[in-house]
């Protein structure tokens, strides 16, 4: 019984039989002169699985065989009528003659058998081409690192990967001259995409790649390839680094510039809010700092006229008219303390006198009839009777009322209620208006 676990699980995991043919289109420009130079020429495919490129190669030109050492896979090529024969590549390869084919193939295999049998393949196929013929051998690529980390892994018959630094350098090693890497299946926009994201760092880079090898031959031969040895193909993984550098470089020069526009804006309406205070606080600075210095001119010149010997000669001078002063001032000074020492020793004096005229109607009534000749004096002593507490308001009011005449009688209230001396000067102002008419 046929056990189909691998070529099942390489149907769910690498693809169905046209997706692959398809994807192996991108090596028709490398063969396409070699069958021009070559035709009819044999080749040679290692791990020819379930036949996808023994179709693409016959259907060129090729004489094209596969070997394969898996029942399920090979069942694939017998129903389609391909040259396949069951045996291991490394024994294979040992029996095959110099300078006997002109393409050697391998699709995913030397990740299986280990980088020792990769490196006797590459010896192999070395003398087995013909001069110009080519070695193709296509990998997972761990440049890529969820291929590199999780990815490869998920074949259980895989072994290790392959870097393209490694085989390149088994390739060199062993005589071929002329490589070229050609990274394989990255997303179509992805070369071309500018604005690329953090996870493209992760999947951007081709998952998968070659080493394309061409053993020496004459130049004219080798002229034939020059055009699609010299092209690109891929993403690798300083290319995606880069390109994501060159987005957040973009990313903050376009933030670089909304955070200056918003600057802008704001300093021209801070400008706008402050420009007027400012120039009046600068006034004020202008201002204070214009009276400072005139002070400070007009200290120094104090200090230098303290400082001057006319200042110092004519301190004599200005002590003794301060001594004048005072000594002149003495008698003043005497007077008025005079004044105030007889006013305190009178007062009593006058209080008693005051006191007993009120006690006696008799001498009351003799003393207003003389102090109504002298209304100054009687308002005098009305008022210092009442500070006093010798009077009350209606006595003082009562006694102070002039005889009626004609002006008094005429006179208002408000005017009445003034002292004597006011009461006497309106009533002789009135008089006179009144003489005035007649």
């Amino acid at each position: 019984m046929i056990d189909n676990f691998y070529s099942e699980f390489e149907k769910r995991h690498r693809g169905a039989r046209e997706l692959i043919k398809n994807r192996l289109q991108v090596y028709n420009e490398f063969i396409m002169p070699l069958i021009e130079l070559y035709p009819n020429s044999n080749a040679l495919d290692l791990g020819c699985g379930r036949g996808e490129w023994l179709e693409v190669a016959t259907k060129i030109g090729f004489k094209a065989k596969g070997i394969d050492l898996d029942d399920g896979m090979l069942s694939y090529c017998v129903d389609l009528e391909l040259n396949v024969e069951k045996k291991g590549l490394i024994e294979y390869l040992s029996i095959m003659e110099d300078d006997s084919l002109s393409l050697i193939t391998s699709f995913h295999v030397i990740e299986h058998i280990g980088v020792e049998n990769v490196k006797i393949l590459v010896k192999e196929a070395h003398r087995i081409l013909k001069p110009g013929g080519l070695l193709i051998l296509e990998t997972p690529n761990p440049e890529n690192i969820i291929v590199g980390t999780n990815n490869f892994y998920i074949d259980p018959t895989h072994i290790a990967p392959v870097p393209h630094q490694l085989l390149d350098f088994i390739m060199e090693y062993n005589g071929f001259s002329r490589r070229k890497i050609v990274r394989l299946q990255e997303a179509e926009m992805l070369s071309a995409e500018n604005n690329l994201q953090f996870k493209d760092i992760f999947f951007g880079v081709s998952p998968d790649y070659s080493i394309i090898a061409q053993k020496i031959a004459s130049d004219d031969f080798l002229n034939k390839f020059d055009s699609i040895f010299s092209k690109n193909f891929g993403v690798d993984l300083i290319t995606v680094i880069n390109k994501y550098n060159d987005t957040i470089n973009n990313m903050l020069k376009v933030s670089t510039a909304k955070i200056e526009a918003l600057e802008n804006t704001f300093n021209n309406e801070y400008k706008n809010e402050y420009s007027e205070p400012k120039i009046k606080v600068d006034e004020l600075n202008h201002s204070s700092h214009h009276w400072w210095t005139v002070a400070d001119g007009l200290n120094r010149e104090l200090q230098s006229v303290y400082a001057s010997k006319s200042w110092k000669i004519t301190r004599p001078l200005r002590q003794a008219k301060l001594v004048s002063l005072w000594v002149t001032s003495l008698p003043r000074r005497g007077a008025h303390w005079s004044i105030r020492r007889i006013k305190g020793l009178a007062k009593p004096m006058v209080i008693w006198a005051i006191k007993q005229a009120l006690a006696n109607a008799v001498l009351k009534r003799h003393i207003l009839i003389v102090l109504t000749k002298h209304p100054q004096i009687k308002h005098r002593l009305h008022q210092f009777a009442l500070r006093s507490s010798l009077l009350i308001n209606r006595e003082v009011t009562s006694s102070t009322v002039l005889p009626p005449t004609s002006e008094t009688l005429e006179m208002p209230e408000l005017i009445k209620s003034f002292s004597p001396r006011v009461v006497g000067i309106y009533a002789g102002l009135q008089k006179a208006i009144n003489a005035r008419k007649c």
